[in-house]
């Protein structure tokens, strides 16, 4: 049986014929079956590799997603931590100016 995006004219024409021959015996009924099944799995075959490639796609952005959340997290901490340190620099400038201004003044009056 030739391969197909899904069942058509070809195989629903063919699969009609098996069923009109039906005598009623055993062997014909599952021949008819099998028939079914098989013309079934061939059309089934692209749409289950459509699903699945649905759902590696859906399992990589949510993977995406989750590292650039996890990016942002990190982006955000760094600004913080940037934003500490400028501080923290800013007040040891300060207490450094101060102290070489005191130290200074000091000299000056001595």
């Amino acid at each position: 049986y030739k391969r197909c995006q899904g069942l058509n004219s070809w195989h629903v024409s063919n699969i009609s014929t098996y069923i009109l021959k039906v005598d009623r015996t055993d062997i014909l009924i599952v021949n008819i079956y099998l028939i079914l099944v098989i013309n079934a799995q061939i059309a089934l075959e692209p749409l289950l590799l459509l699903l699945q490639q649905r759902e590696n796609v859906r399992e990589i952005t949510k993977k995406v997603r989750d590292h650039l959340k996890k990016n942002k997290r990190q982006e955000n901490r760094i600004k913080i931590l940037k934003n500490d340190l400028s501080g923290s620099v800013k007040k040891i400038e300060s207490m450094v100016t101060s102290d070489i201004t005191e130290k200074l003044k000091r000299k000056q009056f001595s």
